[in-house]
């Protein structure tokens, strides 16, 4: 089964012809993203990261360690991120506090909706519901994925 939008306005926006150009009419959820991939002042595309279920498989033990590596890389390239959490809750909770410490800090602006967060000067895209990948993709420069089980 392909992955689809989480939410059901973009599900119906996008019926399967992810070529059209639908910019700026996502819901608010989805926005950010759209925001993040087109909005960008960076030359490169961004790589994307989806853990899908190796979280809940028990091969995600430190979420918050895997955010400071994430954090290393970006800090030392030029590259930004999108993650993809897949629902994991000890990942987004570690999102979720590392944002929060950001956010006390005034680093960073806080969460952009439910399901979505930046994190670490706005080059991580953290998010938790769905997106399809048939859309995504050709909008990254590469794609770090789990297939799940």
């Amino acid at each position: 089964m392909a992955r689809q939008f989480s939410c059901d306005k973009c599900r119906e926006l996008f019926s399967g012809d992810f070529n059209s150009p639908f910019e700026g009419i996502l819901c608010a959820n989805h926005a950010g993203l759209e925001d993040f991939l087109m909005g960008s002042s960076y030359s490169s595309l961004p790589i994307f990261i989806g853990l899908s279920s190796i979280g809940s498989m028990g091969f995600l033990r430190n979420p918050k360690a895997f955010l400071m590596v994430i954090k290393a890389v970006i800090e030392s390239t030029d590259y930004r991120f999108i993650l993809f959490s897949s629902g994991y809750q000890p990942l987004d909770s570690a999102i979720r506090s590392v944002a929060s410490l950001a956010v006390e800090s005034s680093v960073e602006a806080p969460a952009l909706s439910n399901d979505s967060t930046l994190l670490f000067n706005n080059r991580l895209f953290c998010l938790s519901g769905s997106i399809p990948y048939s859309w995504l993709f050709p909008k990254c420069a590469a794609a770090i994925h789990h297939a799940g089980r």
